[in-house]
C-alpha cells in the first residue's frame, strides 16, 4: 500500500474513532452483548483467562484460512474443486461461531475510541460471513457467477474488516497487556515503612517509577501490578474477598494476589507477582528471580 493511501486510510478510521455518532449503535450491540454473555464462566472461556492471553486471535487464524482457500478454488478451480470450496465455506462458517463470540466477549467491555472502532471491525466482519452464507443460494440454483461474486466480495470485506482489527490492537492497544512495559526493581527495594502498610487495606506504592498496589493479610504482604492488565485501571481502588483475590474497579476483572492469575475476566492476561519482605523495618519489594537465584 503506498504511503499516501495508507495515511489516508489511517486517518479515515481515526475520524471514525471520533465520531460520537456511533455510539448508538455500538451501545446497543453492546447492550445485547452484555445480556448473552454475562460476567461468568462462559464470558471467561471465551476471552482467554485459562490460555493466558486471548483466544480470539487464534481463533481468526481458521476462519480466514479457510474462507480464503474456498474463495481461491471457487474462483480459479475445476468443478470438483468448486464443490470443495462449498464444503470449506460451510467449515469456515461454522469456525465463525466461536471466533465472533471470543471478539464480541473481548469487545464488550471496551469504550470511546476503542468501542467505536471495534464496532466497526465487528459489522465488517458481519457482512463478510453474511455474503458467505448467502453465496449457497445461487450456488444451488446454479448460478455460478453470482456465488464466485459473493465470495469475493465476502473476502474484501473480511480482508478490511482485519485490517481495522490490526489497527485497534496495534494502533490502539486494546487486548494488549497493559503491564507488559513497565519496569519492575530486580533487586530488593524499600517501597514503604512497615508500621505504615495497614492491615486489610490496598496500598500503592512505587518502585522504580511503576506503581505497585500492596495488601497485608496476618502479617502476610501480597505485591502486584497495580495496573490491569485488561484495560489498565487501578487495582488499588478495587476489593479483596475472603478467598484471597483482587478485583478491577473499572470492568471487575479478579485476579488471585498470590499468583496475580486471573480468575474471572474479562483481563485474560495475569497481572505480574513481585516477592515481598519486611527488613529493617521497610517493605521491600523485587521481581521473582530466576531459578536457582535467592
Amino acid at each position: 500500500m503506498e504511503r499516501g493511501a495508507r495515511r489516508q486510510l489511517e486517518h479515515l478510521l481515526e475520524q471514525l474513532a471520533r465520531d460520537e455518532r456511533l455510539d448508538q449503535y455500538a451501545d446497543a450491540l453492546q447492550n445485547l452483548v452484555g445480556e448473552i454473555l454475562p460476567q461468568g464462566d462462559m464470558k471467561d472461556a471465551l476471552t482467554g483467562g485459562w490460555l493466558g492471553h486471548a483466544v480470539h486471535p487464534a481463533l481468526t487464524d481458521a476462519v480466514i484460512g479457510t474462507l480464503a482457500s474456498a474463495t481461491l478454488l471457487h474462483l480459479v478451480g475445476t468443478r470438483h474443486a468448486r464443490r470443495s470450496s462449498d464444503f470449506l465455506v460451510a467449515a469456515g462458517l461454522l469456525a465463525a461461531v466461536p471466533t465472533v463470540a471470543s471478539g464480541l466477549a473481548d469487545w464488550v467491555d471496551s469504550y470511546g475510541e476503542e468501542k467505536r472502532i471495534g464496532f466497526i471491525h465487528a459489522v465488517g466482519n458481519g457482512a463478510g460471513l453474511a455474503c458467505y452464507l448467502l453465496s449457497f443460494g445461487p450456488r444451488l440454483r446454479g448460478h455460478g457467477l453470482r456465488a464466485r461474486a459473493l465470495r469475493l466480495c465476502g473476502f474484501g470485506l473480511l480482508a478490511g474488516a482485519g485490517y481495522v482489527g490490526g489497527h485497534m490492537t496495534l494502533r490502539k492497544g486494546m487486548g494488549v497487556d497493559h503491564g507488559a512495559f513497565a519496569a519492575y526493581p530486580e533487586h530488593w527495594t524499600a517501597v514503604i515503612q512497615d508500621e505504615d502498610l495497614k492491615e486489610n487495606i490496598l496500598t500503592k506504592v512505587t518502585a522504580g517509577g511503576t506503581d505497585i498496589v500492596l495488601y497485608k493479610n496476618h502479617r502476610k504482604i501480597y505485591a502486584l501490578a497495580n495496573t490491569c492488565s485488561h484495560a489498565g485501571g487501578p487495582l488499588v481502588e478495587g476489593q479483596v474477598d475472603g478467598d484471597g483475590c483482587v478485583s478491577c474497579p473499572w470492568h471487575h476483572s479478579v485476579f488471585d494476589l498470590a499468583t496475580g492469575e486471573v480468575v474471572h475476566g474479562p483481563a485474560s492476561s495475569p497481572q505480574t507477582v513481585l516477592e515481598a519482605r519486611r527488613h529493617e523495618g521497610a517493605v521491600e519489594v523485587r521481581l521473582h528471580p530466576p531459578d536457582g537465584e535467592h
